[in-house]
């Protein structure tokens, strides 16, 4: 056998390292595009949700809220912390949910960054591993399977349905009337099963419609017609158009365990343990690399314009953005269009009685402008549809439940809902009446006992205070009693009943009045269309959001609305030409929801006085707090009124401004209250006062001369946070005060002196 021996030159050897080189650190598959960090936030982080301005991230129990108006700078701007361990979060407009494991979910309100608050829970059978939020719904990967939670009322979570599943649901997404659940074993997002499509356009009995085999499916995001995987392996596309027979329309494969997918534009980033790649999915069927953060151990990541942020549970919170070489920062193109489904608009449920009429509208949009059709099944017998209006009418003649399902159809796109209809026997309680017999009971100065009757269909009862909501009864429950409340305060109390199928009833209502102190209990009446009470307000409860004056007296009325939350200070602030109150600030004791404060400039003194304040005025002014009988201990602590005073109005009276003060009337009496100086400005000295309640004050100074140079002070205290307003005041025909006479006898006198010399000299001469 003859031996060849092959010489390999050194540069053809060169090559082959070099090559084999560039193989081993990717060079050739170098990225299309730069990914450049922009901004970080320290700590573990395990799941992120962006919504606005504000970032929510999941911190082991607690969840944490940043602002991320300047991503260089993320900084955190409120915190709550929850009953166990939090594994998702989802945000909708002023609520988030967060999956806590085997305690469930909690609805937070997070309308007040600031100040999040726990309003409800609801404890799952499994363990909630992840929430989606759409419309009144929380969608849970519940462990065992889909839970769907209906938190219309956040303070009183209800089970609506589940949809039970053979593995471990670890995450979900929504779109449409369809969830995906990626279930690690079984079932929706069906781990190596694959992946189900779940029709929850009815909440109480969610079906699987569609399955597609052999993925290992963890988080999930759907763009238009594409489902878009992280699969154990990468990233899988699928086409969804039709949800029933789900179709691959393209993957990537990783050397990560993907985790959690977001798209945006044209964009998919995936979250693979390793950090986070981008992929153009631009052609779903060829999905193209750009780039990749090299993160530590990145868990999911959300996408907000043309920023990343990345939960990395070593690195904290990372923003990222792409950008091609040349430094330009590269925007997510939006996809080419596609045919959309049309999209019906919520009918809900309904009710009627028997032998009345029932006739409602089915409507949708089609955001290509498509021609849509409509169509019905399961129609009542005797009921009609108009399949070009969408105009369901029927008479029932018999009581009953009956399930309806219309749907809306545009170039063979389709979209449906499905509703109740409740039809009463005639001789049964009407939809509105389920609450009758209101009245109060055991009224003393402190509390009062509401006792009504509930219908046999009420499932449970909202009780409404003054318009905001202080418990949640069930319908077996027909009695409450309110303590905490002030005396011969004046309360109106609203019952908004709802049926057991979760339709809302109608609201009965009654009005009652606290006793005074030195009284005892009483019995109240009134009925479900509103009980009467004789005591009047007398403005020293906490006012009302009603005027009492007046419409010749009120010079200017301004307003203000904002959220009370437990244990957090509020700042009302007021800026309309003519009002001399700037801001008014409390602490606040309850969650008491949006509340309105109300200033009142008059022309002259309140109606509700019965006596003029000491000192000369410079304007009478109306302070109130919500309803009356809000502003109470009870619900509010250290309030604070900042406002200003006229520098021409000082010149004018020639008061010093040391003597400016701020009183109150207290129902019998005027009482001065603590005032400080602030701050002097171009036009206006700026003042605040600590008061004990709201009703009608003056604002008011002693009348004693002072020098010009003396009228211009410096502020008390550097700390002070101030906002003086530098509008000049309008004027409405307030009548100001006489100048001083002290000086005129003295003047008098003078002259006569000077008269009487001058005499005497005269007559000398």
């Amino acid at each position: 056998m003859t031996k060849v021996q092959i010489k390999v030159s050194r540069s053809v050897y060169s090559g082959l390292v070099l090559f084999f080189l560039m193989l081993a650190t990717g060079i050739c598959s170098a990225d299309n595009v730069n990914v450049d960090i922009v901004g970080q936030f320290s700590g573990e982080v395990f799941d992120v949700a962006v919504a606005g301005d504000h970032a929510y991230l999941v911190q082991g129990q607690d969840l944490v809220i940043l602002d991320i108006s300047d991503v260089a700078a993320l900084s955190e701007v409120g915190r709550v912390s929850s009953v166990s361990e939090i594994y998702g979060i989802a945000v909708s407009g002023d609520h988030a949910c967060i999956a806590n494991g085997e305690n469930g979910i909690a609805v937070v309100d997070v309308s007040v960054p600031s100040s999040p608050t726990i309003m409800g829970s609801y404890d799952t059978d499994g363990f909630a591993r992840d929430v989606a939020i759409s419309g009144n719904y929380a969608y849970v990967a519940d462990g065992i399977g889909l839970a769907i939670v209906d938190i219309s009322v956040p303070s009183s979570p209800t089970l609506a349905g589940t949809y039970d599943t053979i593995g471990f649901a670890t995450g979900i997404t929504v779109s449409g009337n369809h969830a995906y659940v990626a279930d690690d074993g079984k079932a929706i997002f069906d781990g190596s099963n694959g992946i189900a499509i779940v029709d929850i356009s009815t909440p109480s009995s969610p079906r699987q419609v569609g399955s597609y085999g052999s993925i290992y499916a963890y988080g999930s995001a759907v763009s238009g017609n594409y489902a878009y995987v992280a699969d154990y392996s990468g990233l899988v596309i699928l086409d969804v158009s039709d949800p029933s027979v789900p179709v691959l329309a393209g993957s990537y494969f990783s050397n990560g365990d993907s985790n959690g997918v977001a798209v945006s534009g044209n964009y998919a980033y995936v979250a693979d343990g390793s950090g986070v790649f981008v992929v153009d999915v631009s052609d779903p069927s060829s999905p193209v690399y750009m780039g990749e953060y090299d993160g530590s151990n990145a868990y999911n990541v959300a996408m907000d314009d043309n920023y990343a942020f990345v939960a990395d549970s070593i690195k904290g919170l990372v923003v990222f953005t792409i950008s091609d070489f040349s430094g330009n920062y590269t925007e997510n193109p939006t996809p080419e269009e596609t045919d959309q489904p049309p999209v019906i608009s919520g009918t809900g449920d309904k009710s009627v009685i028997e032998g009345q009429l029932l006739t409602f509208t089915v409507s949708a949009t089609d955001p290509d402008g498509d021609i849509i059709h409509y169509s019905a099944s399961n129609m009542p017998e005797g009921a009609t549809f108009d399949t070009d209006t969408g105009v369901f009418s029927w008479t029932p003649d018999t009581e009953g439940n009956y399930i309806v399902t219309f749907t809306a159809e545009s170039n063979g796109l389709i979209d449906s809902e499905t509703i109740a209809i409740f039809v009463t026997a005639s001789g049964a309680t009407s939809p509105g009446s389920q609450i009758s017999d209101l009245s109060g009971k055991d009224i003393s100065s402190t509390s009062i006992t509401l006792t009504w009757t509930n219908s046999q269909d009420v499932g449970y009862v909202e009780l409404y205070r003054n318009e905001f909501l202080i418990s949640n009864v069930t319908g077996s429950v027909s009695t409450y009693e309110d303590n905490g409340l002030a005396s011969e305060t004046i309360y109106t109390y609203s019952l908004l009943p709802y049926y057991n199928n979760g339709t809302k009833g109608n609201v009965a209502s009654i009005t009652l009045s606290t006793s005074s102190s030195s009284s005892g209990s009483s019995t109240g009446g009134g009925g479900s269309s509103g009980g009467s009470s004789t005591k009047s307000s007398s403005g020293g409860g906490g006012g009302g959001a009603g005027s009492v004056e007046d419409f010749a007296n009120v010079a200017v009325k301004d307003v203000d609305n904002e959220f009370l939350r437990m244990n957090a200070n509020v700042t009302y602030e007021f800026t309309r030409a003519g009002n001399d109150i700037q801001s008014v600030k409390f602490h606040s004791l309850k969650n008491s929801g949006e509340i309105t404060s109300t200033i009142e400039v008059l022309n002259n003194r309140s109606k509700l006085v019965t006596s003029d304040p000491e000192g000369l005025v410079y304007k009478y002014i109306n302070i109130w707090v919500g309803k009356s009988g809000f502003a109470t201990e009870a619900n509010i602590k250290d309030a604070v009124v900042q406002f200003k005073v006229n520098d021409s109005w000082i010149e004018e009276t020639d008061v010093s401004p040391e003597s400016i003060r701020l009183q109150r009337y207290n129902g019998t009496a005027w009482e001065v209250l603590p005032t400080e100086l602030v701050v002097n400005t171009a036009n206006y000295v700026i003042f605040k006062a600590s008061t004990p309640g709201f009703s009608p004050f003056a604002i008011t100074a002693d009348a004693t001369f002072v020098n010009d140079t003396d009228t211009k002070l410096q502020a008390t205290g550097s700390d002070q946070l101030v906002n003086p307003d530098q509008t000049e005041i309008v004027d409405h025909g307030q009548t100001q005060p006489e100048r001083s006479n002290f000086l005129i006898p003295i003047i008098a006198v003078i002259l006569i002196v000077l008269l009487a010399a001058g005499y005497m000299y005269m007559k000398k001469k």
